[in-house]
């Protein structure tokens, strides 16, 4: 989902993060095997600030810092169309 987002919206003023709870290491570890091709990629590990109780949670943020969108666990098809519109109207 996140690389679709990122190749979507590539040039277009879309910043696709990914954020992580690993620890650093397992973390890095993973990203070189797989080169996601995200905007920036973020290890938060348990840092509390960010209250994240499960993965993945999806977040939309438009410029203003708004959360327009968010959704944790799977995106099925329907809440895919809804991002996608959300994200086009931006």
């Amino acid at each position: 989902m996140l690389e679709m987002l990122a190749a979507r919206y590539a040039g277009g003023g879309v910043p696709v993060l990914a954020v992580s709870r690993e620890a650093e290491g397992p973390f890095r570890q993973y990203l070189s095997q797989h080169s996601p091709q995200f905007s920036d990629i973020i290890s938060i590990g348990s840092d509390p600030r960010f209250k994240l109780s499960l993965t993945p949670t999806l977040v939309l943020v438009d410029r203003s810092g708004r959360v327009l969108y968010s959704k944790s666990g799977t995106v099925d098809d329907t809440q895919r169309a809804i991002l996608l519109a959300q994200l086009d109207r931006q």
